[in-house]
């Protein structure tokens, strides 16, 4: 198969009418993940900036009228904006503003967290949640690239099998929890919080991927941490 025809089938769900019978992908016909995600890349860099941001803004829109309700508790927002400000020493941190959230009975998703370009949602029903692992939380949505909610809503429309764009989204997820551990790790923070967060975690989500992540962190754990001996 030439790259020009993968990459027509690729996304050729993405269009609004998509032809009966169309071509799917089969796991052998793949490239390696990480073309995949260049051809991704490639995908979005194709609209204006302009254009880009008015699809986020519709996106989110879908997600708070289909997936979650917006919650309104100006104190519990200021807590979040609190654990931000203590990672800002980190030269891994970016400027987020945060909105919480819970979840529609009906719509089917569980997740704690979520970046959407430059705002953190973030579940009220977090409250069990020690500080230490809110703080590695709020570093793991931090540590997301503002674009990468939109890659990989253009991953979830393209014609790339499901095991395929699970092991993209796993991708994403670990480079967040890379550079969470070193922004925790930088700012004083024990980056092994981010370990017991997920192990929190589990029972609600994804157990398998959770354990993956779980070990990759424990791997790349950072060997110093600041104003420690």
């Amino acid at each position: 198969m030439t790259r020009k025809r993968f990459v027509a089938i690729l996304f050729s769900a993405l269009v609004a009418v998509q032809a009966a019978g169309a071509d799917r992908l089969t796991e052998a016909e793949l490239p390696p993940l990480a073309e995949i995600e260049q051809l991704v890349e490639a995908k979005l860099a194709e609209s204006s900036p302009e254009l880009r941001a008015e699809e986020l803004r519709s996106m989110v829109k879908t997600l708070e009228k289909t997936v979650i309700i917006r919650r309104s508790n100006a104190k519990e927002t200021q807590r979040f904006s609190e654990l931000a400000a203590r990672l800002a020493v980190s030269p891994l941190s970016r400027a987020v503003e945060f909105r919480l959230f819970r979840h529609r009975p009906s719509s089917g998703h569980v997740f704690p967290a979520m970046a959407v370009g430059e705002t953190i949602y973030v579940s009220e029903e977090l409250g069990f949640v020690p500080a230490d692992e809110l703080t590695a939380l709020v570093a793991h949505e931090m540590s997301h690239d503002p674009r990468d909610f939109v890659r990989l809503l253009v991953v979830d429309g393209s014609n790339l099998p499901d095991r395929t764009k699970e092991a993209l989204r796993r991708r994403t997820e670990m480079r967040a929890d890379q550079r969470a551990t070193k922004m925790l790790a930088d700012a004083g923070s024990d980056p092994r919080s981010l370990v017991s967060l997920l192990e929190h975690l589990k029972g609600g989500m994804d157990d398998a991927a959770l354990e993956e992540r779980i070990a990759e962190i424990r791997k790349h754990l950072p060997t110093r941490v600041a104003g420690t001996p």
